[in-house]
């Protein structure tokens, strides 16, 4: 037997379905409301950390120029500050006196070995101010290809402590050379040249017992903008390689 709708039934399901419609819509909107809302506040978050590792950053930048080019005094050294409404300053500045080969100090127990191809040359710098230098610092060689040894010294006198461009420079052949560090009122490069032409070298440097072989600046500083702190690092290297 077929039954017939009347029309208040007909619109009592048409009602219902209308609002079934209705509520899905607003689920729906809702839904995606909150994934917008939530997306908004993911890249609001990120755009805010990212300043702040930014500013992290260029303390880092400032830091080096000071520590680098100004010859701060390591062992004093801090700085901090606010800058378009970011919060900066260094966590910590150390000198790094690890091998980077082994990760452990340099010392006279662990000298420093360092290998270099025929025409390559190293670089260190010994004019990191307000740390602790060996008094002495011995430079060998493993065989006997032809290799030179270059001494570059400054005095130190102004404040703050600036090498000019002139220094005075000694020229060794012969190996092994122990030279002696004046911490205090002089600065030094060491330059060692491989002069082979085929045959690679292996070159020591052993410190005294009195002190580590400082070859770095280890620098950390952090950010905060909006909320969100970021930390940066950076090894300022006092030592390079050249050549192939």
């Amino acid at each position: 037997m077929i039954r017939y709708l009347n029309n208040k039934t007909k619109q009592g399901f048409s009602l219902t379905v209308i609002l079934l419609i209705v509520f899905s819509l607003l689920v729906g909107a809702l839904t995606t409301a909150g994934i917008v809302i939530r997306y908004l506040r993911i890249t609001r978050g990120v755009e805010l950390s990212e300043k702040a590792y930014f500013c992290a950053e260029s303390v880092l930048e400032a830091a080096a120029y000071d520590l680098l080019r100004s010859y701060s005094d390591v062992s004093s050294y801090s700085l901090s500050g606010t800058y378009d409404n970011c919060d900066y300053s260094t966590e910590s500045v150390s000198v790094d006196t690890n091998n980077p080969n082994t990760g452990n100090p340099i010392t006279n127990t662990a000298p420093w070995s360092i290998t270099l191809s025929p025409g390559q040359s190293f670089q260190l710098d010994l004019d990191i101010n307000g740390t602790a230098y060996p008094a002495t610092l011995q430079i060998s060689r493993s065989g006997s290809v032809p290799s030179d040894l270059i001494v570059y010294e400054c005095t130190t006198e102004s404040n703050p402590r600036v090498c000019s461009e002139t220094m005075s420079q000694t020229l060794y052949t012969t190996f092994p050379q122990t030279l002696s560090i004046d911490e205090f009122s002089k600065y030094y490069k060491i330059k060692i040249i491989n002069r082979s032409a085929s045959d690679p070298e292996i070159y020591t440097l052993t410190p005294s017992t009195d002190a580590a072989l400082p070859i770095g600046i280890k620098v950390q500083a952090s950010g905060t903008y909006g909320g969100y702190k970021r930390y940066s690092e950076i090894n300022l290297q006092k030592w390079h390689k050249y050549g192939i």
